[in-house]
């Protein structure tokens, strides 16, 4: 069944899951920002009647009641409505459409755009490390290799750059979903677009980008977001709490540090920092992060620089 429901003044998109039912785990405890508008809509925007019986809610709280001890202080932060305003189910459907896909999955690829920038690859990470908390083994596969600044970061050693002469093909034409990070069409994804089109997964798609192209099983979008990683912190949290390890975290605070420009832009909100604050708590290392990408010099970082101020006319 096919459903579009309409939020009127927003200009955000969420494309969820067609289902026959939703079952969000995560509705009106407030976890997201009320400034924020939704429309969430499926591709071929057909609508069908939705019963308030197909929805079945279930308390974020007994999600995190089982979490493990280091969740203590995420799960109050959680239990404080006062710091969630309510425009939260928009975003739960979603993050549950994409869990249930996910979940339901046991040959999964992770992709995102050609000539990768920090936001693509901790978005990548961070959803692929916690995936493998939950015993999963997706398949992290790029079109072009990982920049040399981004290869301190924890599992980057798993990524694998697209071939067409290796078994790559055969993998993504088994696949049964595609998580497409960071990128609103195929077309980015250069050389790998024609396989993965030709693929029968199912596409998921988690970007900020405006203008995503249709054709999605399954999709979190919003335009609103500083980056593609903080969307995916979203998931994460909302569904997968007890896989934010430090492997997941980091990840996910590189993405949204390097997309926001240093916290910068104007699209950081308190949201934003509420994310990042969560990420730090879990073990995202800040001035480690921060030294990695900016004060690390390599030896083409190097001969770059050399090259620059040989131009240089004082």
């Amino acid at each position: 069944m096919h459903w579009q429901r309409s939020i009127h003044g927003c200009s955000s998109s969420l494309v969820t899951r067609t289902a026959d039912r939703f079952a969000p785990s995560f509705p009106m405890d407030r976890w997201w920002r009320s400034t924020d508008c939704f429309h969430p809509m499926f591709a071929d925007g057909i609508e069908p009647e939705l019963h308030s019986s197909t929805l079945r809610v279930a308390s974020v709280r007994s999600v995190f009641r089982s979490a493990s001890a280091p969740l203590q202080k995420l799960r109050s932060s959680l239990s404080d409505d006062s710091m969630f305003p309510d425009d939260v189910q928009q975003y739960a459907h979603a993050a549950r459409a994409i869990a249930e896909l996910l979940d339901q999955s046991k040959h999964l690829v992770l992709t995102t755009h050609v000539r990768p920038d920090g936001d693509a690859i901790g978005s990548l990470l961070g959803l692929g490390n916690a995936l493998a908390v939950r015993g999963k083994r997706p398949l992290l596969l790029v079109p072009s290799p990982v920049p040399s600044f981004l290869r301190f970061l924890p599992g980057v050693q798993g990524i694998e750059v697209y071939d067409p002469s290796s078994q790559h093909n055969r993998a993504l034409g088994a696949a049964d979903a595609i998580v497409c990070l960071d990128f609103n069409t195929l077309a980015r994804l250069d050389q790998m677009e024609s396989p993965v089109r030709g693929s029968t997964a199912l596409r998921i798609l988690i970007d900020h980008h405006l203008d995503p192209e249709t054709g999605f099983a399954a999709a979190l979008h919003d335009a609103n977001a500083t980056s593609t990683a903080e969307l995916v912190s979203a998931l994460v949290l909302l569904e997968y709490p007890e896989a934010l390890t430090p492997d997941v975290a980091a990840p996910l605070y590189t993405g949204i540090l390097t997309d926001s420009g240093n916290f910068r832009f104007p699209r950081v909100s308190a949201r934003t920092h509420r994310i990042v604050a969560t990420l730090i708590e879990h073990g995202a290392d800040p001035v480690s992060i921060y030294d990695a990408i900016f004060n690390t010099n390599t030896p083409a970082r190097i001969r770059l620089l050399g090259e620059v101020l040989r131009t240089l006319d004082i």
